[in-house]
């Protein structure tokens, strides 16, 4: 529906306005403030700025320590199916000789009868 698009597309673009008003109206409420008061905001700010990067960072950490994780386990369960598959054919190979085997003595025990 092309109304409905064109209000998804105006909502979209009303929130972004009414972020920037805000940035607007704060950035100017800044430059009325007196110099001390707007250096302990800046400071403020800064110090939430670095503890949620510090926050990210950790958060950023555990995440890549659980794709390591992860990765290893995939890694282990290939390798686990690479044996396996190994098995299955060494198990072929052991029913095959075995099957050998058993014509041979089949061969040998008709062989003395004859």
């Amino acid at each position: 529906d092309p109304y409905r698009d064109e209000y998804g597309r105006l909502e979209k673009m009303l929130g972004r306005v009414e972020r920037e008003r805000g940035e607007l109206e704060e950035e100017a409420a800044q430059t009325s403030l007196d110099p001390a008061e707007a250096r302990e905001r800046l400071l403020a700010k800064a110090r939430e700025d670095n503890q949620r990067l510090m926050d990210m960072a950790e958060r950023l950490e555990g995440m890549q320590d659980a794709i390591a994780r992860k990765r290893q386990t995939l890694q282990d369960l290939e390798q686990d199916m690479e044996e396996r598959k190994g098995e299955a054919g060494d198990t072929k190979k052991y029913e095959v000789l075995y099957k050998r085997d058993k014509e041979m003595t089949e061969f040998i025990d008709n062989f003395d009868a004859t």
